[in-house]
């Protein structure tokens, strides 16, 4: 079995085997839980945010059953274009304070 690259490391920490709380228990931000097409949980922020494909931040995307986490996101901004825009959900360990 080869090594393991650092980003499955680090999906792996940010996910759990089953749903936790409605709240962080580090910050006690609402959190929403999606099951990831793999079968584990991850925290995400409430809110969906616009994104595009050209970027280097980690959003999870689809629906509450199916999500995935694409590795490559660019948050939109007012003025960026909004050609090729979908929602994502951001990860909540990221913007936990």
């Amino acid at each position: 079995m080869g090594r393991r690259r650092r980003s499955d490391e680090l999906t792996d920490t940010l996910t759990k085997r089953s749903r936790g709380g409605d709240f962080c228990p580090k910050c006690g931000a609402f959190v929403r839980w999606v099951r990831l097409d793999t079968g584990r949980w991850i925290a995400t922020d409430p809110e969906p945010v616009i994104y595009r494909d050209d970027g280097k931040e980690w959003l999870v995307v689809g629906n509450k059953w199916d999500g995935y986490i694409n590795k490559g996101c660019q948050i939109w901004r007012p003025g960026d274009p909004t050609t090729d825009t979908r929602k994502g959900r951001r990860i909540h360990a990221f913007n936990c304070k």
